[in-house]
């Protein structure tokens, strides 16, 4: 689609409502929205079952949204989807950092529950500001990242803030991973053409979350928080 984004540097959870159910929409109509929810939090922020935050303090939470400083970098925190999968769905109604800034955010999906400051043996998808545009990694059981894909027809740091919905499907059996982004409840960004990533591999994905890299700042997460899995 092509129609003009609405753009603010903070919008409205209505707008990162309609990112969320856009992107949602998006993931089913590809056939790609597994059958279990897990949760979908439409007005409250659930509290992280694990974090790792490199010296920060946790994450603020009100109503339907999170505010993490970052004190060094890098940190993350997230969520235990109960079981261990083969298909997970993560979306994230809204995801700000400063534009202009040399900081990256990610959501994550994986097989090892995070103990350090990287986590092991995920897949990272967002925001990398510090290279102006929206990116793809895996890591590995040491960890090292490894850049998958990246797309820098889509600067973060020019579009709201950047202020945008991200979500990410991961299929550890077929070996596909999708990625896509919506921003003001109009626009449906292309995803990053599907990858066939094989490093992770079995009913094995278990964990979700949110990493920070770069420069020490403040970033807004905000409801829907939604994951579906299979």
């Amino acid at each position: 689609m092509t129609t003009t984004p609405r753009l603010a540097t903070g919008r409205s959870s209505e707008y990162a409502q309609d990112d969320a159910s856009w992107l949602k929409s998006f993931f089913s109509a590809q056939g790609l929205l597994p059958k279990t929810k897990i949760f979908e939090d439409l007005a409250t922020f659930r509290a992280p079952d694990y974090s790792n935050l490199n010296g920060a303090s946790a994450p603020s939470r009100s109503r339907s949204r999170a505010k993490f400083t970052s004190s060094s970098s890098p940190a993350n925190w997230g969520w235990d989807l109960g079981a261990s999968y083969s298909k997970v769905l993560f979306i994230v109604g809204m995801l700000r950092t400063p534009g202009g800034v040399a900081t990256s955010s990610f959501l994550t999906v994986g097989k090892t529950l995070p103990a350090t400051t990287t986590p092991k043996e995920h897949y990272f998808w967002g925001p990398e500001n510090s290279s102006s545009r929206v990116s793809l990694y895996r890591s590995d059981a040491t960890p090292t990242t490894t850049l998958i894909a990246s797309d820098a027809n889509i600067n973060p740091n020019t579009i709201a803030g950047p202020d945008g919905a991200y979500g990410i499907y991961v299929d550890a059996v077929a070996h596909v991973q999708v990625c896509a982004m919506a921003l003001g409840g109009r626009v449906m960004y292309p995803p990053i053409a599907d990858q066939a990533d094989a490093n992770i591999s079995g009913t094995v994905l278990r964990y979700v979350g949110l990493y920070f890299g770069g420069a020490p700042i403040v970033t807004w997460a905000g409801c829907p928080v939604i994951a579906y899995a299979a």
